[in-house]
């Protein structure tokens, strides 16, 4: 439900000025984020495979190729200008990061050392 106030805060000659308040209740997010839905479209099963073929995840303990393609995507959605800007957004939600998949430890170090050792081919 949504509830308006509307108040009169005062009145200066032949104006009166209002002040509206808007309440929620009983409305909550249940669903995904849009990012996560959009992802929902990209088969995971593909990308491992490609992966597989590649190594991509020789040698990789957290931030694995499909984590690297997640927030790779992510900076390209959002339109960010370079790999510092899009660490920021995504540490702005550092607790929600988990739910879109992008994982545990996306770092700028970990980002970069990853477009660096992984196979550009993986992601072609």
């Amino acid at each position: 439900m949504i509830y308006y106030t509307l108040q009169v805060l005062f009145r200066r000659g032949d104006l009166n000025f209002y002040f509206c308040s808007i309440y929620y209740e009983g409305i909550m997010n249940k669903g995904k984020f849009v990012y996560a839905q959009i992802v929902e479209f990209l088969p995971q099963r593909v990308s491992d495979t490609i992966a597989l073929k590649y190594d991509g995840n020789r040698y990789v303990k957290h931030f694995t190729c499909w984590n690297q393609l997640l927030v790779m995507e992510f900076g390209q959605l959002t339109t960010r200008d370079s790999l510092r800007d899009l660490i920021v957004a995504i540490d702005a939600h550092n607790k929600k990061s988990y739910h879109p998949g992008f994982g545990k430890s996306v770092t700028r170090n970990n980002l970069s050392k990853a477009n660096v050792n992984h196979d550009c081919r993986i992601f072609e």
